[in-house]
């Protein structure tokens, strides 16, 4: 790549967090008095690493495109992989991303470039940004990817994979538990296969001949077995404090996987804290095990296992699992510090109280001492929400489609979740109009105070029909009022001879002299259409065969196509001009 820049001290991720420092696309006025978009490659790599795009997010987890990966190297060349990896990581350290597989893939494509300080920089990050070895096999994988045809690893490369193992073990027991929680993870590839990545797969290819005495136990561990590291700690005459601490968790998960009497396995959670993919299968039907195991889980891992627990006959009334349940969701404190967002405890929540799961393979006896609980957290849970002070437009396509379930939240249907966004909206923002819209544009009064079945009902009594997304800015235009954000929440259905949502921006900004009003259209149930901005050739059913030419990509616009927790968060900061 280009030449290494200057070598000075610098420690990223003690960097002060400013979201406003933050590179995003800006727009400047020309000499006719339209105006462009001025966007750099950094702003590219931000969107990138928040969106998975320039102006869209999916909520199907997408595999990273080879042209971001071009965008870095980009940067490289241009002398700024410093300004590369201090975004990464400042990103990664502050925990703005709501995915981290494009965080990782950026950090690999600078680790893998042939500018030694821009890699020793990306090398020296890889501890703080990826955390869990789920991060880390994914890291692995893109850094293998970015090699190419090159099938071995170079002295940088495993020097500084055997470095993630020996950052770790300065907590012995926390790597003892990565190495037994997280033993294998699949990772999808670019060309649509699945690749297994293990920690024995790391210590292979890597070559390691560690000096510690803790990190030659835990090589011969992972490539061995406990047995033999048993065997290894016995031939030396003093084990090291940390030596012992990585013993007696391994022996105790080695135990767990053993066990087949209740009480034993009990007393093994507590005292090790033993986590769920530590318990044997069979073991997870005894209702004291897991009883034991829902101390040691987060609120969010508690939500997600309602379903499991209560298939199981768990989490009937008065039952100790029930009471841990309910204790959890109507703590607001706890829900606050564990940042529990409300769509996800909505999806539980309709999940739960449909009383099977979303591929109806786990079935339950709904609980409505849980209902009422899950119906708490779920309003409580707003409190993690952060106001704009911006003047919004909500308008939602209230047609029969909207009763389908979203893409990327099954257990919500697209009326729910645009009832749920708009109660949020409402809530948390003092100027909002809001609209449903088929044919014509017709207002819905939503209070402060409404509950998300009353939005619901004021939503049904509108008629449904033909929906045009375009709509919205059409109708501020010619009512002259000012809007700094549009949020259409539809289907994306699109019909032939509707003006499109993106012109219809464009219309009002140039009429309202608003540059930099903003357009979010919410796909929540996509089909292979686009509503924000044409930037990919757009192909109608009917003229299936004729194609628009692409416009350049409007950045003050983006698509989400399907729908969860991430697209409401990254909706917030797209707002708020964080990206």
């Amino acid at each position: 790549m280009g030449k290494a820049e200057s070598k000075h001290e610098w420690t990223p991720s003690r960097k002060p967090c400013q979201e406003d420092e933050m590179p995003h696309p800006k727009q400047v006025k020309t000499d006719d008095g339209s105006y462009v978009w001025i966007v750099e490659d950094m702003d590219l790599l931000m969107r990138f690493v928040f969106l998975g795009s320039d102006t869209a997010y999916s909520a199907s987890n997408k595999h990273p495109e080879r042209k971001y990966a071009e965008c870095i190297d980009r940067l490289i060349v241009k002398g700024r992989g410093e300004d590369v990896v201090r975004l990464i990581s400042t990103i990664s350290h502050c925990g703005w991303a709501p995915r981290q597989n494009y965080l990782i893939f950026a950090l690999a494509v600078c680790a893998r470039s042939n500018n030694i300080v821009t890699k020793k920089l990306a090398y020296d990050e890889l501890y703080n940004i990826c955390r869990t070895p789920t991060h880390f096999f994914l890291f692995v994988h893109y850094c293998k990817q970015e090699s190419g045809s090159s099938k071995g690893w170079g002295r940088a490369h495993r020097r500084a994979v055997l470095k993630w193992y020996e950052d770790k073990s300065r907590n012995p027991e926390g790597l003892a538990r990565l190495l037994t929680k997280y033993k294998a993870r699949k990772v999808a590839t670019n060309d649509g296969k699945v690749e297994s990545w293990s920690h024995r797969d790391i210590f292979r290819l890597a070559h390691p001949s560690p000096s510690d005495d803790l990190m030659k136990l835990v090589m011969n561990f992972v490539l061995n077995g406990c047995g033999k590291a048993q065997n290894l700690a016995s031939k030396e005459s003093e084990n090291t404090d940390r030596v012992t601490k990585f013993l007696t968790y391994i022996e105790g998960t080695t135990k767990a996987k053993k066990c087949t009497d209740e009480n034993d396995m009990v007393e093994l959670i507590k005292r090790y804290r033993l986590e769920r993919e530590h318990v044997p299968t069979q073991m997870v039907n005894s209702e004291s095990v897991c009883e034991a195991l829902i101390q040691n889980m987060k609120p969010e891992a508690k939500i997600r296992n309602i379903g499991m627990l209560s298939a199981k006959g768990f989490c009937g009334e008065n039952s100790d699992i029930e009471k841990e349940i309910v204790e959890t969701l109507t703590d607001a404190k706890i829900l606050h510090d564990a940042r529990v967002h409300p769509l996800k405890v909505l999806s539980a929540l309709l999940t739960y109280e449909n009383g099977k799961s979303t591929k109806g393979k786990l079935e339950w006896t709904v609980n409505k001492n849980i209902v009422k609980a899950l119906n708490e957290a779920y309003y409580l849970s707003f409190d993690v929400l952060l106001p704009t002070k911006k003047s919004f437009l909500l308008a939602v396509n209230v047609s029969d489609k909207m009763k389908d379930p979203c893409e990327g939240c099954p257990a919500v249907k697209c009326h729910q979740a645009a009832a749920a966004m708009m109660m949020m909206t409402v809530r948390t923002e003092t100027k909002c109009k809001i609209f449903g819209f088929s044919e014509a544009l017709t207002r819905i009064r939503i209070a402060k105070t409404d509950t998300l079945s009353q939005i619901e009902e004021k939503m049904d009594s509108l008629q449904g029909g033909k929906a045009d997304s375009a709509l919205p800015m059409m109708w501020a235009k010619e009512n002259k009022k000012k809007i700094d954000v549009f949020i259409v929440y539809t289907d994306n259905l699109r019909t032939k001879g509707q003006v499109h949502p993106s012109k219809a921006l464009k219309d009002y900004r140039n009429e309202m002299n608003i540059p930099e009003a903003k357009l979010v259209v919410v796909a929540m149930a996509p089909n292979n259409y686009t509503d924000a901005d044409p930037e990919e050739t757009v192909v109608t059913a009917v003229e299936n065969l004729r194609t628009e030419e692409p416009e350049k990509p409007d950045y003050g616009a983006i698509n989400i196509v399907g729908f969860d927790a991430n697209a409401a968060i990254l909706i917030a900061k797209f707002i708020r001009g964080e990206i």
